[in-house]
């Protein structure tokens, strides 16, 4: 398989996708409540390009 191998936790904390810490226990996840994820969902599928940053 594929591995990243760094010298110290902190080079792993600053350089790795958060997404990769999170699964490590060494980050925790995000909460956001289900229903406002999907409505934001939603608002963005109303809006094309740039402007889904910003809903």
């Amino acid at each position: 398989g594929f591995a990243l191998i760094y010298d110290t936790l902190d080079f792993a904390k600053k350089f790795e996708p958060r997404h990769h810490l999170v699964r490590q226990g060494l980050a925790e996840p995000k909460k956001t409540a289900r229903k406002q994820r999907k409505e934001r969902k939603n608002r963005m599928k109303k809006v094309r390009g740039i402007k889904k940053a910003a809903v």
